[in-house]
Parts: C-alpha cells; structure tokens; sequence
C-alpha cells in the first residue's frame, strides 16, 4: 500500500450454511498497529504509517497481521502481509510534465525542461548535483531551478510548484508553496490560459498567449524585468487605439478620464434613460457605440408596436422608443448579440459563459 493512506482493504469471506460472519484481529506481530471493522471487514492502520520511519516489529516497512472471519460457532484465520510503499515519479531525458498523487511522492526528473507538479501530500523532487549548481527564482508558489545539464542553453530548467522538498546532492530544501490553481502555458508556445472562479496564477511560459482570468484574484507571473517588456493594454485602454498614451504608466483616473471622454459623453449616456445608462456605457466598450444603440434598437422595436431603424444612430427616435424599457429587456438582447457571435465564430464559445454572466451582472 502507498505511504499515508489508512485504509488497506477489505477482508471478504462467505460461509456455506448462509450465517452472517464477523471479522476480527487475531494476531500477528504487528496486531496492535491495525484495526478491522467487525461488519464490514475494512482493514486499515490505527495511525499512517510512514515509509522513512517504519513502525512495524523488525522496522523494515513489512507489517504483518492475521484476520480472523467467524460465524458464532466456526472461524478462519488468514495471515497477512502489508508492505509500505513510497509514489516514484520519474522523468525522461525529455521535456516531460510530471504529476503527482495525493500521497507523498519521490519524484526525478533526469534532465530536460521539465513541469512539476507535486499535487497533495508531502512530496520531495531529488536533482543531481549540489545545490551551488543550481539558481532559484519563486513567485507567488511557483520554483523555477536552473542548472545542471538539460536543454535549456545547456541547462535544465524546472518549473515546480506543490513541492515541499527539494533534495541535492548536499542539501535539502523546503521551497515555498500556495493554494493557488496553477495555469501553465508552453515553452515558446501561443497558448489559450482560461481560469476559473477561483484564485488563479498564470504562468504563459513565453509565446503569444491569450489569458482569461474569469472570476478570483488573478495573478499573471512574468519572470523578467519590467522595461523589459512593453505593455499594449490596462485598464481595457489598448495602444492599438491610443498609440499616443503611454499605457504602461497608466494611471486608473487617467483610465477613467478617456472612458468618460471617448464613450460616455461621446455615447451621450446622460441623454439615456438612468436605469440603462451603466449597461448602454457598458455596451459601447464591448460593442462600439453604434453596436450598442442597435442593441437598444433592436430591444425597443420588440416591445413597442410602433418601430424605429435600427441604424446604431442615437437620434431623438431612439431616445423616445427606449424610455419604457426594462433592463431585464436588454440584458436579454445583450445576451443574444453574444448568442449570434457564437453561433458565426464557433472558436468563440470558450468565452460564452463569462459573456454572459457580464451581462446580467451590469
């Protein structure tokens, strides 16, 4: 059985005249570290037992115990043997991605650029060579080791997370962990991250990498200086359409003021009805201000009987057919725009359920 776990198995006996059987320890040199459940017959050790420190009679990992099944009157004894066992994990000389069990895992990597991830338990990754060998970098849970020799400029590069110990050649390490969720991208790879409704940290890994965060306070790791690296949008502002704003200086008022500048006053959202005031902005952002209005259009000439163009022109025949709409109304709208733009781009289904939870949320 695997270190760390209790439960061993299930003692199954039947008896020929139908009686019902119980079960029971009776003996063996390790008796006292087991229990069995006199029903069922479950077997499991009182406490778990620990593969570097084994707790067995002679201490060599192997526990022995004999189970006795009896109906009342009859009875049958089983000696047992239980033999701890610690997870391996080993890589290739390849780039591999290795994860581990919920128990506590040994794993190797034996060179390459490999991912780790150790999963539950208390795991230890073995490295050859001394640890002066090698450089550590740590963010937010994630180790990259660099050194030895592998594939990276003549090195190995490792990248592990949910590890507790790291084992050298001439020391042991406990490198730092989190209960983040871990999205890793590939190497040099355009990759699609998408997170979850939890806490997520991204690590893209290099390429030109798409990454959606969803829900949770997300947390995108680059490793490398900031000037290194230029940054094309924050705060929704994009130097595709602002080449002129110096985005990665960017401060939220500066944000704030373009937003109000180039979308609210430019949509005329004041002339809109209040209750629709924060979607209609909303709309302009994600759909330009002419796919907006004929958002609202399209709502209006629904409910109204007298119909208006839907032209994505806010002129006074507009403003009068959205007065008496209800935001339930065009939130309804909103998610069928985003409905057809599935339907037309297929690819873009991945993002469907974030669409519209945006929509009822605004």
């Amino acid at each position: 059985m695997l270190e760390d776990g209790k439960k061993i198995l299930t003692v199954e006996a039947t008896d020929l005249n139908g009686d019902n059987l119980t079960y029971s320890l009776a003996g063996g040199l390790d008796e006292a570290l087991f229990n069995i459940d006199q029903n069922t017959g479950e077997l499991s050790f009182v406490s778990a037992p620990d593969y570097e420190n084994p707790g067995d009679s002679n201490s060599d990992g192997v526990y022995e115990v004999t189970v006795r099944s009896s109906d009342g009157a009859l009875h049958t004894d089983q000696s047992m043997i239980i033999t701890v066992i610690k997870t391996f994990i080993e890589g290739t000389l390849q780039k591999d991605s290795l994860t581990g069990t919920s128990n506590n895992d040994y794993i190797k990597t034996n060179g390459g650029d490999d991912l780790i991830d150790g999963g539950d338990g208390n795991d230890r990754l073995i490295m050859t060579g001394p640890s002066s060998s090698y450089r550590f970098y740590e963010k937010y849970g994630i180790t990259l080791l660099f050194g030895g020799a592998g594939s990276t400029n003549g090195e190995t590069l490792v990248t592990l997370v949910n590890v507790e110990e790291v084992e050298f050649d001439d020391f042991l390490w406990n490198p730092p962990t989190s209960s983040y969720n871990y999205k890793f991208g590939s190497l040099g790879v355009n990759d699609d991250l998408l997170g979850s409704n939890d806490a997520d940290v991204f690590d893209p890994a290099g390429g030109w990498d798409r990454i959606v965060g969803y829900e949770g306070e997300d947390v995108v790791v680059i490793w490398g200086y900031s000037e290194d690296f230029e940054v094309y949008t924050k705060y929704g502002i994009t130097k595709r359409f602002y080449p002129d704003v110096d985005i990665k200086n960017l401060t939220k008022e500066q944000a704030k003021t373009i937003y109000h500048t180039d979308y609210w006053r430019r949509a005329k959202c004041d002339e809109v009805p209040p209750h629709l005031r924060h979607i209609y902005f909303d709309m302009c952002v994600n759909f330009g201000q002419g796919g907006a209005v004929k958002v609202l259009q399209r709502t209006a000439n629904a409910k109204n009987k007298e119909k208006i163009e839907v032209d994505g022109g806010m002129g006074p025949a507009t403003l009068k057919a959205i007065q008496n709409l209800e935001l339930e109304r065009v939130r309804a709208y909103r998610v069928l725009r985003f409905a057809n733009l599935v339907i037309k781009k297929p690819e873009q289904e991945r993002f469907w359920f974030g669409w519209y939870r945006r929509s009822m949320e605004v």
